[in-house]
This record gives structure tokens, sequence and C-alpha cells, in this order.
């Protein structure tokens, strides 16, 4: 069995928490499951899923829809995510054994979550610091706020909508609406106030079958139309 960090380094199996520290991922190879079971029993405690087959072990394998998590369990391609992430007891390690080779695609993307997570702090940091186009709302001592101007000849437009992503979402991702020309219509018929209501409702119902959206509900659902 041999153990390796992303960048190359290799470790032995009494240094693998400590290259788990280290890197947030490690690779090991070259073990069977028994194998990798006895190597992590030292330091680790398996931890049950719904659907695991004996205690720290799923199998991920097509199932018939219909079937428990069908989704999660397929040879289709499935985007970013991280196990477990609704219950409040998570697991702190997630393995991958691959058992056999794909004859088609395979490809696994592992990322550090620690990274991510730091990484958006990061990122958070740099709108609230100004250091790109647009900027957010925030009391840190470092904020700058953008103050951004538009000029629009007077024949140009018969209308302008200013929102915030919140509101931009019942069609960017909620396809509540099919595009801004039919969001116009329904604002002069209907009124902000009806689609507001209607993102509102969307956000509540359960979608549990259907595509995830960024956040399960818009903090910032704002919008201003102007008309001639």
């Amino acid at each position: 069995m041999r153990l390796k960090a992303p960048n190359g380094q290799e470790f032995r199996i009494d240094q693998a928490q400590d290259g788990l520290t280290q890197h947030g991922i490690i690779l090991f190879s070259g073990a069977t499951l028994n194998e990798l079971k006895s190597a992590l029993n030292d330091w680790t405690v398996p931890y049950r899923h719904p659907h695991d087959i004996s205690p720290g072990v799923t199998v991920i394998r097509p199932k018939l829809t219909g079937e428990a998590n069908a989704k999660g369990f397929t040879y289709e391609a499935l985007p970013l995510h991280t196990d477990r992430a609704q219950v409040d007891n998570q697991p702190t390690i997630i393995g991958c054994l691959y058992t056999q080779e794909a004859a088609d695609g395979g490809e696994s993307l592992l990322v550090d979550g620690a990274e991510i997570v730091d990484a958006m702090f990061a990122r958070r940091l740099e709108y609230i610091r100004g250091l790109h186009r647009e900027s957010v709302f925030s009391g840190h001592p470092e904020a700058v706020f953008k103050v951004h101007t538009e000029k629009f000849p007077p024949d140009s437009a018969d209308t302008v909508l200013i929102c915030t992503d919140g509101f931009a979402r019942c069609i960017v991702d909620y396809k509540i609406l099919r595009s801004w020309a039919d969001l116009k219509v329904d604002v002069h018929r209907h009124g902000l106030k009806e689609i507001t209501s209607r993102i509102r409702k969307y956000e509540a119902q359960d979608r549990s079958n259907s595509s995830p959206t960024k956040f399960e509900q818009s903090d910032d659902l704002a919008a201003i139309i102007l008309a001639n």
C-alpha cells in the first residue's frame, strides 16, 4: 500500500493522519477494502450512512428509478457536493475506493473543503475592500462601497430595471420567467410585488427532485423599475 499527497510527497501508513491534516487529500494506492479499513481503524471511527452495506462502507452502483436516493447512485456525472451536508453530525473524512476502471469517463474531482471555505472568505474580503467592479454592503472597517452610474439616451429604452441578484434568480436560476422581455411584460401587468411573491413561493416549495439552487432563499431580494 502506498500513500501520496497531491504534490507527490509519499507517506508511511503511520503518517496518514498527519499527511491528511497537512494536505487535505491523500491517495492510497494498491490497497484492498479490508486493508484500508485495517489501516484506518487506529485513528478513525466508521460513519454510518443510510445506504451503507457495513459501518463506513457505501457501495456506489446504479439504482432503479424510484429507489431511495437513486440520483446519487448512478454512472452519470454528479456535480460537486459534500456528502451528508444536510445532517448535523457530518463525516470529517471522505474516502473513495475505485475497484474497477471506468469504460468511459470515470474522472473524479476531489477538493479540500477547508480550502474552499478559506477561498470563499478571501474572495468575499476582496469585494468588501473594493478590489472588483462590484461591491457589497458591509460593516467591515476596510469596506469600500462603489457607486456606479449609467446614462441612457432618452429614446434608447422605455424601461430600466435595477435589481439585486436575488431578484434576477426568477430568470437566471429559477426559470419562473423565460426572459427579461417576459419579466418586463409581467412587471407592467402585475407589479414587482407579484414577481417577488412568486420567487418566495418557489423558494418555499419542496424541490428535492429538481436541480439544486445556490441558496435556500435569496437574502437580497429587491428591485426598482423605471419606465417612460
